[in-house]
């Protein structure tokens, strides 16, 4: 699924990953945003199945306060690691879960073109996994031993893969 949020929506979801429960309150604290931008902005990401909420006091007085938290099938992402020994993929909840890694054939001795391949169609079968799994997937991320360019995707220093540099990663 696509999703397309405000940055008001990708904000929330910023901070539930960085505190994993909210109440609204606190969100409104830590945006600097009213509790009916708050109420909003909630609203909003429950209907797409992102975050969902439960009541943790109730007292006599006022809303029972309700603490906010990602969905555990609600966004994922997929990770992949190089390293010159082994690379691995994931399958990984934004709440933290990992609920599938593969090791893949590809060491700093795998040519580039094969190891770039087997990397990109591990990413093809897994992302059909977690658009199975997760109401939508927030991204990819690479962690590769050495630097990329983020001008232009090439690889300027490849520590674990000499044969590498000036080669396309993203």
């Amino acid at each position: 699924m696509r999703i397309k949020l405000p940055p008001s929506g990708v904000s929330v979801l910023r901070e539930l990953c960085r505190h994993h429960e909210l109440t609204r309150r606190d969100i409104q604290g830590l945006l600097d945003v009213s509790g009916s931008t708050v109420t909003r902005i909630t609203t909003h990401l429950s209907e797409i199945g992102l975050p969902h909420s439960a009541v943790i006091s109730e007292g006599n007085l006022g809303r029972p306060a309700e603490a906010i938290r990602l969905a555990p099938d609600g966004l994922g992402m997929l990770a992949v690691s190089m390293s010159a020994r082994e690379t691995s993929i994931a399958l990984v909840a934004l709440t933290g879960e990992v609920s599938e890694v593969s090791v893949l054939p590809a060491t700093a001795e795998t040519p580039y073109e094969e190891a770039i391949t087997v990397v990109a169609d591990a990413v093809r079968l897994l992302a059909s996994t977690g658009n199975q799994r997760f109401h939508a997937l927030a991204g990819l991320g690479v962690s590769f031993g050495g630097s990329v360019s983020f001008r232009d995707g090439r690889i300027a220093d490849a520590s674990s893969f000499p044969d590498w540099r000036g080669k396309a990663l993203a």
